[in-house]
């Protein structure tokens, strides 16, 4: 098989996905990215990169043209060590030689990550959305503490990581001298009820939570601490519906700032820092 075999491929692939993923920056022959272990700038044959929430999103393409052997879980295992490093959030692999399937249900039972591993012919009928890997990545978050620390952190660059505590159940935001995270006390209980919300929707273990926003510009604090099945009352929802499910979060969020705040007063407390 020739350099050029292998080149002709891997385009072929990137196209599809240029047409797929229409409004995500897609590259072929990335070699920008550089791996948290590794520490070194990794080449990755197309990867697929958006944001949803605010929060970025990265996949990997891995193209595998070969003549004979099938993809393996020992190949498997070796491409989610990858995905790691460069903490891609989907991955897919698209062989050429086909795969056992032991190696296939391997791939799909990664945990934290959508891996799928493909046929040519299967990736350009594939219908699989940015929204439906979203979905799968949220209802797989493990529940302990550095994927909870690692998720939160992901919401927004105001959490406060040295005062947000999995075994605590709370999670505290800040402000910084140059960036304000809320300046009126409307916005913070808007965000007191959204980040709430979330995580509740990202942890389905978490049963109570208490979340911690500084207004700007005072010296008071603001906290939410309330039951999960309370919340859920007030306003209606279910948490596991909306982890399932990225377009009714999104609903959701787009509602929140019409909802009746006074149910929640009670659980409010207003402090000095």
């Amino acid at each position: 098989m020739t350099e050029r075999d292998w080149t002709k491929y891997e385009k072929q692939i990137y196209d599809i996905c240029r047409v797929r993923y229409a409004r995500c920056q897609v590259t072929y022959d990335d070699r920008s990215i550089k791996g948290v272990s590794s520490e070194t700038k990794r080449q990755i044959d197309v990867s697929i990169k958006t944001q949803i929430e605010g929060v970025e999103i990265l996949g990997i393409i891995e193209c595998k043209k070969r003549n004979e052997d099938k993809i393996t879980i020992d190949d498997i295992d070796k491409f989610v060590s990858f995905l790691k490093d460069v903490r891609a959030n989907f991955g897919y692999i698209v062989t050429t030689s086909g795969f056992s399937r032991k190696a296939r249900v391997y791939a799909q039972n990664q945990k934290n990550i959508f891996l799928q591993i493909v046929g040519l012919g299967e990736f350009q009928q594939e219908s699989i959305t940015t929204d439906d890997i979203t979905n799968h990545v949220i209802s797989s978050l493990e529940c302990d503490e550095s994927v909870f620390l690692i998720r939160v952190r992901n919401w927004t660059g105001f959490v406060d990581l040295k005062r947000t505590s999995f075994l605590e159940r709370t999670i505290y935001f800040r402000n910084f001298d140059e960036k304000k995270y809320v300046r009126t006390e409307k916005v913070l209980v808007k965000k007191l009820l959204e980040q709430t919300a979330r995580g509740f929707r990202d942890f389905p273990c978490l049963e109570k939570l208490k979340v911690v926003i500084p207004l700007a510009f005072s010296q008071y604090e603001y906290q939410l601490e309330i039951f999960k099945h309370e919340y859920e009352h007030l306003l209606g929802v279910d948490f596991q519906e909306l982890n399932r499910d990225i377009k009714l979060w999104r609903g959701f969020l787009g509602r929140l700032g019409l909802m009746d705040k006074k149910p929640f007063e009670k659980y409010i407390t207003k402090y000095v820092i």
